[in-house]
């Protein structure tokens, strides 16, 4: 199916044109967008965190895009540690940190304007399979650390729960 539609399409994957505004990442060039996809990916995780603001619309100018290693090379060098934690894990043979790492990963894998520029530089929509890697994530998290502190588990994920729910009332108002 891969070898068909790349033929089909002329060679290459993805659409032949998109434009600035819908995805200024894939008009530059591809170490760049590849930098700029990875800084992306942590807005991601950011709003996985802490949903506080959403958006409708990440297109043109949203985003800034960056042509330095001053603003690309952190993040670069965050998910280079984080892709490095999942080898560990491989390594190690932690089946589910395996799991939830491989979910969101591959989850993004698409459409993450790494492998190939896509139509969009971010939208929450394309966040769906990945944030269910991202919750086994952290009830992974929450069972260990009730394993460890019982008390303290079912205090945080209380606070957690209540902050996560005063949020989602006062942004929805």
């Amino acid at each position: 199916y891969v070898g068909l539609l790349w033929r089909i399409q002329g060679g290459r994957f993805g659409q032949s044109r998109i434009a600035l505004e819908d995805n200024p990442l894939a008009s530059i060039f591809a170490g760049w967008r590849i930098l700029n996809a990875l800084h992306v990916a942590w807005k991601y995780v950011g709003l996985q965190f802490y949903p506080a603001v959403l958006s409708c619309d990440y297109s043109f100018n949203q985003i800034p895009v960056y042509l330095d290693l001053r603003h690309t090379l952190p993040w670069a060098i965050a998910a280079a540690v984080a892709v490095g934690a999942w080898i560990w894990a491989i390594r190690k043979r932690h089946t589910q940190w395996v799991l939830a790492g491989g979910i969101y990963l591959a989850g993004f894998a698409i459409t993450s304007n790494i492998l190939i520029p896509t139509g969009t530089i971010m939208g929450e929509r394309l966040a769906y399979l990945p944030s269910v890697g991202f919750c086994l994530l952290i009830a992974l998290i929450w069972a260990w650390l009730r394993e460890r502190q019982t008390k303290l588990a079912w205090v945080v994920l209380s606070a957690l729960l209540m902050a996560l729910a005063v949020r989602t009332v006062v942004r929805n108002r």
